[in-house]
């Protein structure tokens, strides 16, 4: 009888190498024997796996890494956040309108909070002017430099807060009537494949069948960090007033393709959120490594992130490899 000593943290992979060991068939009087099936040496914290000479290296399959042409279609679910009309109230300017409450309030915010900053930037000055000539005191002077010094501060939070959702305010108030914002949330991994004044086109849930065109005007400057997306603003022109605040459409970014590492889906496993390929450094040695995963187009799925061409990765048996590094 064989008696074995191994970590609790390492028995999940010491079960996979069993089963992988009876696959291999290794086997005395109908049985697996431990002398015929050696341990795999699983290190650094299971980034490391060296195989025992004896492995079935068919269970194994690598290939050298190589560029390849994947071919992207970028499409993505977008809404119509806000539109631009003519005021029909007679007042000044053109009409802005949102579909949230919450959005509405925060523009509003930000226009008082700019007017309020002009009106105190003028205060600064004029007291600056009178301390000059003796006319105002040091607390005169002080004070309205305060006053200006938090509205700048409030002002600025709420423009802060008004990019985060895609928009710059001060373009609400230079744009033309008869135009419509949309805005879609792109993961970061396919930011690279869009441009700034690329055009696209757009099928609307209120008009089946019906395709509309628009252009990308800005790419947002944040990531959320909860869904990794970053917020792309979409204009389109809306003449006839059809395109209302809170509509839905597909927005189509077109096809391109592009040089990139390609590599099938079963290379990569995937654990707690994170992208994990095995590099294969030598014959039976396998070093973990995470990178950052792209689009999937057919067979093939695009690495980002992580990978040099001319490196070796496991293309198959992936799966038994993060049993061993993972324990489960």
């Amino acid at each position: 009888m064989f008696h074995f000593c191994v970590p609790r943290k390492q028995f999940g992979a010491f079960l996979v190498w069993i089963s992988l060991s009876g696959l291999m068939g290794c086997k005395e009087n109908g049985a697996v024997s431990p002398e015929a099936a050696p341990l795999p040496q699983v290190e650094e914290n299971g980034a490391l796996i060296r195989l025992p000479p004896q492995a079935d290296t068919g269970l194994f399959k690598t290939s050298e890494v190589r560029p390849g042409v994947l071919r992207i279609k970028l499409e993505a679910p977008s809404r119509v956040v806000a539109s631009v009309s003519h005021s029909k109230s007679g007042s000044e300017g053109p009409l802005t309108l949102f579909e949230s409450a919450d959005l509405t309030s925060l523009y509003s915010s930000f226009n008082q909070n700019k007017a309020n900053f002009e009106k105190l930037r003028r205060n600064l000055e004029r007291t600056k002017d009178l301390f000059a000539h003796q006319a105002a005191t040091g607390k005169d002077l002080e004070d309205a430099q305060n006053d200006w010094t938090a509205a700048n501060a409030a002002l600025r939070e709420t423009e802060g807060k008004m990019r985060a959702l895609g928009f710059d305010p001060g373009e609400f108030q230079k744009a033309a009537p008869g135009l419509v914002w949309m805005i879609c949330d792109i993961s970061e991994t396919q930011i690279h494949s869009l441009q700034s004044g690329s055009r696209v086109s757009m099928e609307f849930t209120s008009y089946p069948g019906e395709e509309f065109q628009g252009k990308v005007e800005a790419i947002g400057e944040v990531v959320d960090a909860a869904t990794r997306t970053v917020k792309v603003r979409i204009s389109v022109p809306n003449a006839t007033g059809r395109l209302r605040p809170g509509m839905f459409a597909n927005v189509r970014f077109g096809q391109e393709e592009k040089q990139v590492i390609c590599l099938p889906p079963s290379a990569v496993v995937t654990v707690q959120g994170h992208d994990y390929l095995f590099v294969c450094t030598r014959p039976g040695e396998f070093h973990r490594r995470e990178v950052v995963v792209g689009q999937q187009s057919g067979d093939s799925v695009a690495i980002v992130q992580g990978l040099k061409a001319g490196e070796v990765v496991a293309v198959e048996g992936a799966i038994l490899l993060k049993g061993l590094s993972f324990g489960y």
